[in-house]
């Protein structure tokens, strides 16, 4: 279920706002949250996405002077759709949607509704055409601990931009201890509804998927035993059926992320259905002679995946991951260098206007 949230200094106001935007709309299209400061938003963003905020241009940050900051704060956190309460009915130079806060509450709710959906049309597309669903594969012939980071960090990234989705096809991900959180639902639940054909699994796939600094991701599977009983054929089919729930707007997501490793015989239909493949290898020569390894099996393939293949370097991750480990590397050298290598291969623009979005490719 989406999160609007809701925030500004005169409670009283924001209260009666939230309890008209309610009355409209229940919760069908979205849960609306009451905060009193930005930063319990971005604390309460970090565990649950929050889709939509509607911020009053007189709430600020502690650390900020300027309405501006407050509002390139919310951005770099990856929250989708950034709406300002203004106090001036004249607002034609802010760079994001205002609405005149001081007219008829029941006016207001119909914009911001309006304005609402006409942001979720441009952000999946229009009409009933299928959605352009793009798959990114981030591989290494053998697993490591620095491709998964290397694929969150660029998931965050990317779903700055659009709606992503992070699926982690390991038997043994580690993802607790990266993002330091307990997950209840799994991949192996995702793959039981897909195979049982249950009525309404796209609600319950939904129900599963989780987010983290705006990315949506499918939390891994714990223990390798878990998909032991499932075929390397149904495994694929579970995954396109990923793409086709994305692509019918069910899930809504432009593109899906899949972490994985192995040999490319095993895995050449998983490398054929996605668009890019970034290989992510250690600078050690251990992982050099692998990759070499890997691509002389390429080489004996029918279908090579080599021309999608792009190799990119990241040195060892020693220090154990804690709290605020994944958007301190996103902010740090890390995150620069994959944000240059998704700008130079067109997933990324470098010129995008705060607050809008770039279409998928």
């Amino acid at each position: 279920m989406k999160i609007l949230a809701v925030c500004d200094s005169e409670l009283n106001y924001a209260r009666k706002l939230a309890g008209k935007l309610a009355e409209f709309c229940g919760e069908e299209k979205f849960i609306i949250q009451l905060f009193d400061l930005p930063e319990a938003i971005l604390e309460y963003h970090r565990n649950t996405c929050v889709d939509t905020v509607l911020l009053g241009d007189n709430v600020r940050f502690r650390a900020t002077e300027q309405f501006c900051d407050t509002l390139e704060c919310f951005r770099r956190a990856g929250i989708g759709k950034i709406f300002v309460l203004s106090s001036e009915k004249d607002n034609s130079c802010m760079e994001y949607k205002c609405f005149y806060k001081y007219q008829a509450v029941s006016t207001l709710v119909k914009e911001i509704l309006k304005a609402y959906s006409q942001e979720c049309m441009s952000y999946t597309g229009m009409g009933n055409e299928p959605v352009r669903t793009e798959i990114v594969g981030i591989f290494a012939p053998v697993n490591c601990i620095e491709k998964t980071i290397w694929a969150l960090l660029a998931g965050i990234l990317l779903s700055k931009e659009r709606p992503v989705l992070y699926v982690n096809l390991e038997r043994y991900a580690g993802f607790d201890e990266i993002l330091n959180r307990r997950h209840d639902g799994n991949l192996s639940e995702v793959f039981y509804h897909m195979l049982c054909g249950e009525n309404k699994e796209s609600n319950k796939i939904r129900d599963i998927v989780q987010s983290f600094c705006g990315l949506s991701y499918i939390p891994p599977i714990r223990f390798g035993g878990e998909l032991s009983g499932i075929s390397g054929d149904v495994f694929l089919n579970c995954i396109n059926r990923l793409v086709e729930l994305s692509k019918n707007r069910t899930l809504a997501e432009k593109t899906i992320i899949l972490d994985f490793s192995g040999s490319a015989e095993e895995h050449i239909a998983m490398c054929n259905m996605c668009d890019r493949i970034f290989l992510v290898q250690r600078n050690d020569c251990i992982t050099e002679a692998t990759v070499r390894a890997f691509e002389k099996e390429c080489e004996i393939l029918s279908e090579s995946p080599m021309g999608k293949i792009r190799k990119v370097y990241m040195s060892a991750i020693r220090e154990r991951p804690g709290e605020r480990f994944l958007e301190l590397n996103l902010e740090g050298e890390l995150g620069e260098k994959i944000k240059q290598i998704l700008l130079e291969e067109g997933f990324v623009d470098g010129g995008t206007k705060k607050g809008a979005y770039t279409k998928a490719r």
